[in-house]
């Protein structure tokens, strides 16, 4: 990509913290930088299970010394901040901590971190594989290595500002709490099994440097990143929010650019001598082979930020005297006042510079104007930018995303304004339900198979769905301007789609073949179309929508999007001479006849996808003929004990640009795995000979005879199937020996009203149910909304996917001796065929039934004992655990639940899958919640919240209130609060902390008749 991806994520954290950790055989000293003792050692480019083992991370070695011996438990901490808005005696490690804790029923005696024990402590720290990124070229394996450990939470409570929904790290400029590589490296293609996992790290760049947003150039022989730094532990309370000392180290990042040829990379010094990066929204886009386009902080800038008044000058004040219907989701981190206004201005207005590596220049752009840019996204030819800016008023009621914004089209090599497209004002009125939108241009972008044609869409029923548009009209319209034309700034825009249903995007391809989606979620359907470009623009009108027998051949598919096994596919891509990317057609001779390269007949492309099915996922690989509406199976994914999976096409693109697709020629990226083989990369090319007699292999499995499934045959001719060659490319080791392979199986069963259910059950190695009887079972699940029951009786898993255990993953306590049923079917469906049925008017009484399914069928196997079972989830996950304690008390002995919603008052205008309001469905947001039947709570459940928890409706007030429900209930229940923590969990101690608590809650309630 020409565009480097964006890892940015808006968490929060303070400013300074020291914790320090004491045992009788050891002193460490956790900063708010990284461990400086915890990086793996790797001396040797290639690893190997092996190797991993022996080179464990020295955080493991650390955990293990306060988990290997009950006499060094013996843990001191102190916390050297007593400042404002720092909360001493929240960061230390505790082992010592009682399970039950009811010496203190206030509060808990430890507000210490704790340690778990080390059987599930090992999964804290594990080496993932790198990720790839593969050159234009196809020749040459970028690997991005990833940090070893979590960052620890002093790390974490790095001050931020929360502002218009995104949170800002002040001292970087940037988003907050960004994730980052730690090393790149740079390989060839592997051709051989000696090329597998070579490769030469990038030199240059600090070691201590922290990597984000990367890119190849578009030629592929530059790469483009941006480099930052930890900085000091101990940052001043008081110092200036825009100050960057190079004591510290934390400033804005850095522009680098390494040669692919010599592995050496060296920081833009014309960028880095007189501007600084600002990355909260853009961080820099190619133009071409040497230049850059740069969002930089205004070089007027004040040093010193706006200051929030001690005194508040008068009272926050919002008015609707107008009347207007104003709804919006519960979005966390909004603006509340003037001063907040001033900050997201003072930190996100930026001015653009261009920069040339080829001539270390720098210069400035766009005339040098300040504004919020949250775009720059150059043309495919690379001579227009597409330019975006926010711009006042601001709002206090929804995020910056809404804001009054501006967008135009400029000239790269002038900077001169050619067009404006659209300046939309502020959008506080889109409608709650789905397939709402904002009035006027959006989805404003370059089409990439043309050198610079810009498009987008209009919606045509003021955004809202439930307005009618008429039979016949349509519901979207999508325009062009081509700017290689002369007259593009005054031309009018040429309508080429209009869409029936509330458009989604496009698959381009050329001037005679592009691919429309379309979708419309009150009937859960999906429509796509293929069109002419060319042709439509010409007749001037088009539409999708089949109002007659002639139109509706035009579809290619309309179907229920929530049906899994009649999924086709979705359309392959291929790179192009501009950098992007477009249709894949095959030309030359197929089993469909002859493909060609362009024109509107003759077009032969290429689908892949899940091949979901009764029997676990085969993902498969088709030819697909756009005039029959045919498909041929080229290949599938074996009947093996592994999982096959197919990506992208690897002989698109080469050394002198495009090259044609064929079968004869035709390499794809693939992956092979199984439950005990972390996944693994494949070059994959088809065995396609001259001769008719293998020509086309009728099986490559002869045991496997449903190639082609039953319920395919209406759109997939078969069998025909594509011997196929692989060469393995990778050989990451796995990521966790010690539990390298659970038994798992995916088990069926049904629920009272017959709708059919599966999940997937694990237990411990070398369990025998026979022999070793009932464990306790641990649930862990996440409720889905479906139309009707015979999408949600569909299985969408393979049996044989690898088995990856993450620390917060429930297959964990596998090796605590529990059995573990995961991801079970829990759907909540809509009752009758009414498109106005809403699956949650009878939420509780499915969820139930659901749940009741499931544990009888673990129990039935004798695998689970019917009093030890616990159930838990995540999210939305932990609002179905508070429930199902509340509404089957019988079922569960005890319940986890991760940063839930509760109370659904305190998300009065939608949440999850519902789109009517509290006013609109008040008994169904009622029985819902949890809060309301906090009195029927009559098992244990632990709640745990991230303190700073900025997910819409998910506050920690909602833990908070439930907790305080329960216990004035007399329930039995725990809160866990985590500082600095965000929806998901990431410092170093509060992992370890949830693991802990968690530990300690199952053992003592789920384990109990057991140690009875």
């Amino acid at each position: 990509s020409s565009r480097p991806r964006r890892f940015v994520f808006f968490f929060p954290l303070p400013r300074r913290m020291k914790t320090t950790i004491s045992t009788a055989s050891s002193h460490v000293t956790c900063l708010s930088r990284r461990y400086p003792s915890c990086t793996l050692s790797n001396t040797s480019k290639r690893m190997t299970s092996t190797q991993q083992q022996g080179n464990g991370s020295k955080l493991r070695q650390f955990i293990h010394q306060f988990t290997s011996s009950k006499q060094n438990r013996t843990t001191t901490t102190t916390n050297s901040i007593t400042k404002k808005g720092v909360h001493p005696q929240r960061r230390g490690l505790s082992t010592t901590a009682s399970a039950s804790d009811t010496e203190n029923e206030g509060q808990d005696a430890s507000t210490k971190y704790k340690i778990p024990p080390d059987d599930i402590s090992v999964f804290v720290t594990r080496p993932d594989a790198p990720s790839i990124s593969l050159s234009p070229s196809r020749t040459r394996v970028l690997y991005s290595h990833k940090p070893k450990d979590n960052p620890p939470v002093a790390e974490l409570a790095r001050k931020e500002l929360k502002l218009g929904g995104i949170r800002i790290d002040t001292k970087q400029n940037s988003g907050s709490r960004m994730g980052h590589t730690v090393k790149l490296s740079i390989g060839k293609f592997p051709k051989t099994e000696a090329d597998i996992g070579v490769y030469e790290d990038i030199t240059g760049v600090p070691e201590n440097g922290l990597i984000n947003f990367v890119s190849w150039s578009p030629n592929g022989k530059k790469l483009a990143f941006t480099v930052r730094f930890h900085g000091d532990e101990i940052e001043d309370e008081d110092e200036d929010e825009s100050s960057s000392s190079a004591a510290t180290g934390r400033k804005p990042l850095e522009l680098w650019i390494a040669d692919v040829e010599t592995k050496s990379a060296a920081k833009v010094t014309s960028l880095a001598e007189n501007y600084q990066l600002n990355t909260i929204f853009e961080s820099y886009s190619w133009l071409n082979d040497d230049e850059l386009l740069c969002c930089v902080i205004p070089k007027d800038r004040s040093k010193k930020a706006p200051r929030r008044p001690k005194t508040p000058l008068g009272p926050r004040i919002e008015s609707n005297v107008a009347g207007n219907v104003r709804q919006a989701r519960t979005y966390a981190d909004l603006l509340k006042n003037d001063t907040d206004e001033k900050l997201f201005e003072y930190y996100c207005e930026s001015q653009l510079v261009k920069t040339n590596i080829k001539t270390n220049e720098t210069t400035m752009w766009c005339n040098g104007e300040k504004k919020i840019f949250t775009r720059v996204e150059p043309s495919p030819c690379g001579e227009y930018v597409i330019l975006e800016c926010l711009k006042r008023p601001f709002s206090y009621a929804v995020p910056c995303g809404r804001f009054p914004k501006k967008v135009w089209v400029a000239e790269a090599a002038t900077d001169k304004v050619v067009r404006e497209i659209c300046d939309l004002p502020l959008a506080e009125n889109i409608p709650i339900v789905s397939n709402s939108t904002r009035v006027g241009p959006r989805g404003v972008n370059w089409r990439p198979d043309k050198e610079a044609t810009l498009y987008w869409t209009e919606c045509q029923d003021e955004g809202d769905p439930r307005n009618e548009v008429g039979e016949g009209n349509p519901r979207d319209i999508s325009y062009l301007v081509d700017f290689t034309k002369p007259t593009a700034s005054t031309d009018a825009p040429k309508a080429f789609y209009k869409s029936g249903l509330r458009l989604s995007g496009y698959a381009w391809g050329c001037d005679d073949l592009s691919i429309a989606y379309e979708n419309w979620y009150k009937t859960r359907t999906s429509r796509v179309a293929p069109f002419s470009p060319k042709e439509n623009t010409e007749k001037g009108s088009y539409a999708s929508t089949p109002i007659s027998d002639e139109e509706k051949k035009n579809v290619l598919w309309e179907r229920n999007y929530e049906d899994s096994y009649g999924e086709p596919g979705g359309f392959v891509t291929r790179r192009t001479n501009f950098g992007t990317y477009v249709l894949a057609r095959v030309e030359g001779e197929t089993p469909l006849g002859e493909g060609t390269a362009t024109g509107k007949t003759g077009a032969k492309l290429l689908l892949q996808g899940s091949g979901a099915n009764p029997k676990g996922n085969r993902p498969f690989f088709d030819i697909f003929d756009v005039d029959t509406r045919k498909a041929k199976r080229l290949w599938r994914s074996p009947k093996k004990e592994k999982l096959f999976t197919c990506g992208g096409l690897l002989s698109d693109y080469g050394e002198n640009g495009e090259e044609p697709i064929t079968l004869q020629t035709m390499r794809i990226l693939t992956t092979k795995q199984s439950p005990s083989e972390y996944v693994q990369y494949y070059e994959s090319t088809f065995d396609y000979k001259r001769s008719e007699n293998s020509k086309y292999a009728l099986n490559i499995d002869k045991g496997d005879l449903n190639i082609v499934e039953e319920f395919e045959k209406e759109r997939v001719e078969g069998p025909c199937v594509l011997p196929v060659k692989e060469m393995r490319i990778s050989n990451f080791p796995h990521p966790h020996p010690q539990l390298s392979d659970p038994p798992k199986e995916i088990i069926k069963y049904k629920r009272d009203d017959g709708v059919e259910l599966s999940g997937t059950l694990y237990t411990p190695p070398g369990y025998d149910a026979k022999r070793d009887g009932p464990l306790p079972l641990l649930i862990w699940a996440y409720p889905r909304e479906f139309k009707n029951a015979e999408s949600a009786s569909q299985l969408r898993e393979s049996p044989f996917r690898f088995t990856g255990i993450s620390p917060q993953s429930s297959l964990v306590w596998l090796a605590r001796g529990y059995a573990v049923l995961d991801g079970p079917a829990l759907p909540i469906i809509a009752q009758g065929d009414d498109d106005d049925a809403e699956p949650n008017d009878t939420y509780v009484q499915q969820l139930v039934a659901g749940a009741k399914a499931a544990v009888d069928e673990v129990v039935r196997r004798g695998v689970a004992d019917k009093d030890r079972v616990a159930v838990g989830g995540h999210s939305y996950g932990a609002f179905m655990a508070a429930n199902l304690l509340a509404h089957a008390p019988d079922l569960f002995c005890c319940a986890v639940a991760r940063s839930g919603a509760y109370n659904r008052t305190l998300t009065p205008f939608g949440f999850q899958a519902e789109e009517r309001s509290f006013w609109e469905a008040p008994d169904v947001y009622s029985k819902m919640s949890p809060f309301n039947n906090a009195h029927l709570v009559k098992k244990p459940i632990l709640l745990i919240h991230g303190e700073d928890d900025p997910n819409s409706g998910t506050n920690v007030m909602q833990s908070e209130r439930f907790f305080a429900a329960l216990k004035g209930n007399g329930a039995q229940a725990k809160l866990v609060v985590l500082p600095h923590e965000n929806h998901g969990y990431r410092g170093l101690e509060s992992v370890l902390h949830v693991m802990a608590e968690t530990s300690e809650w199952l053992d003592e309630h789920c384990k109990k008749e057991e140690t009875n």
